[in-house]
């Protein structure tokens, strides 16, 4: 991957880590840590490191079944973001 690709791939980690941040927070309406999970999780597996804080704080107050939905929520999101990318 080139240079371009790898900015590409950290902007695209800081509009995860920032949706994840909206639902974190209620900006979208409402807080939703299962949702905030997810958005953080994608963009901590691309490298954004205040994201994987959030994931880290997260997996500590969720309870085992808000974690399991976060796990299904993350797995849906990467396959549309994965589709994404393929046809970017």
């Amino acid at each position: 991957m080139g240079e371009s690709g790898r900015r590409l791939i950290a902007l695209e980690a800081e509009a995860m880590f920032t949706l994840g941040m909206h639902h974190e927070l209620g900006l979208t309406g409402v807080e939703d840590d299962v949702e905030a999970l997810a958005w953080h999780t994608l963009a901590a597996a691309d490298g954004h490191a205040e994201a994987l804080h959030h994931v880290r704080m997260l997996d500590r107050i969720l309870g085992p079944d808000r974690l399991d939905q976060a796990r299904v929520r993350t797995r849906q999101l990467y396959e549309e973001v994965r589709t994404w990318r393929a046809l970017g």
